[in-house]
């Protein structure tokens, strides 16, 4: 499905794509008692032919800031996210 989404923007040459990784942060308990405690989880913001991505690591309630700092650069054309 991803894929697929990502196929359709590249063909069209714009948008932007956020996905969220998966339920740790939320269910911390159940986690920590399967020995799991790192609680970071992975989220993706991509835009197509933006160049090669960087992985950097924000705290999730970044995660709105980066999403519009994103889709206001897609509406003033810029290169970037």
């Amino acid at each position: 499905m991803l894929g697929e989404l990502m196929r359709e923007l590249e063909r069209i040459g714009e948008g932007l794509l956020v996905f969220y990784g998966d339920h740790l942060p939320a269910f911390k308990a159940s986690f920590e008692r399967l020995g799991m405690t790192d609680r970071r989880t992975d989220y993706v913001v991509w835009r197509p032919r933006r160049g090669p991505g960087a992985r950097i690591d924000i705290a999730a309630h970044e995660l709105a800031a980066t999403i519009a700092s994103g889709a206001s650069m897609l509406a003033a054309g810029a290169a970037e996210l």
